[in-house]
């Protein structure tokens, strides 16, 4: 074939060769921002404050640095955050003021009510309500969205589905054994005496629990499957979806600078002298063989609903106006 005909040949099939490149190039982009829009949606702390990511959007929804601890209602109704005021005063040194508990509507015109701070008390969004183990402790919980106690015997501490219909927690103070029952019946693990915390949580629909405790990562079904990794560093909360899927903190290999145990930096800042591991959001999925980073720097992660992220973004819009109302 001389030089002429490959050149004919050559202007027959480009156009189909062009039309197969641009279906493959939409096809890729098609996929590409169905993937962005199905993105999960949860909250976060970081450097004192709550961050909100939801299908592509992500934004901070507090100012200040003052959140030591959050949680929000599963309905998007409320979200309560552990405030506590942090002066620094000279080189090195830390000056901090009394806690405060808030607890905000996210309807009408976000109606706020405030409690005495709970520093050392972990927000524990479960049950359909946001519940705080402080004592009295026994084997109850403050509701503090409905000013009441919730209690389910022979737990110490406990996580339950949305309806409270299936419940699970740990049922001895001094060791760690996960069951699941009312009352307590099928046990999920259990840890030797003084060994450690076991992290856990219930989906809202009650179908999975999910739980990490001794380099382990395991979400167990209801009908008693379990699938499991391997995993070296969690110890915040985790928090696991209807679908099965856990958002926890994971060890990200970087190096951060962290002024104390609520406020962390990627780069080194003025104060912030302490340098360690980042501590990041991680997302596991059941069936992947470890957990992907969603967030070089954050703790205390949630799984929140689509509803609640827009109820957040309206709340932090509506906070943002006064102030600039008030200027």
């Amino acid at each position: 074939m001389n030089m002429n005909r490959k050149l004919r040949w050559f202007a027959v099939l480009l156009p189909s060769l062009l039309a197969l490149i641009s279906t493959a190039l939409g096809e890729e982009a098609a996929i590409q921002q169905a993937s962005a829009s199905e993105a999960p949606c949860y909250a976060f702390q970081n450097n004192g404050d709550i961050y909100v990511s939801c299908q592509g959007r992500k934004e901070k929804v507090t100012d200040g640095g003052t959140v030591i601890g959050f949680a929000v209602a599963r309905d998007g109704s409320s979200v309560v955050l552990n405030r506590h005021k942090f002066r620094v005063q000279g080189e090195g040194s830390v000056e901090q003021t009394p806690d405060r508990v808030e607890i905000i509507s996210l309807e009408g015109d976000f109606p706020t009510r405030t409690l005495p701070g709970m520093r050392w008390h972990r927000l524990v969004p479960s049950c359909g309500t946001v519940l705080v183990f402080a004592p009295p402790q026994g084997s109850s919980a403050q509701d503090l969205l409905h000013g009441s106690r919730l209690c389910f015997e022979d737990y110490v501490h406990f996580r339950c589905s949305a309806d409270r219909s299936v419940v699970a927690g740990v049922t001895a103070a001094n060791r760690e054994v996960l069951k699941t029952g009312v009352p307590p019946q099928r046990q999920i693990v259990a840890a030797p005496p003084q060994h450690g915390r076991i992290l856990y949580d219930v989906s809202p629909n009650g179908r999975f629990v999910g739980y990490y405790w001794a380099g382990e990562l395991c979400v167990s079904e209801r009908d008693g499957g379990r699938t499991c990794i391997h995993f070296a560093n969690s110890h915040d909360r985790l928090s696991v979806s209807d679908s099965g899927e856990i958002v926890l903190d994971v060890g990200t290999g970087e190096t951060c600078y962290f002024r104390d145990m609520w406020h962390g930096s990627l780069e080194p800042l003025p104060g912030y002298d302490e340098g360690d591991e980042c501590m990041g959001v991680g997302y596991w999925k059941p069936g992947e063989r470890a957990p992907r980073i969603l967030e070089r720097l954050g703790r205390n992660p949630q799984w929140i609903t689509p509803r609640a992220a827009e109820a957040l973004f309206a709340w932090h819009s509506r906070t943002e106006n006064s102030k600039e109302t008030r200027r």
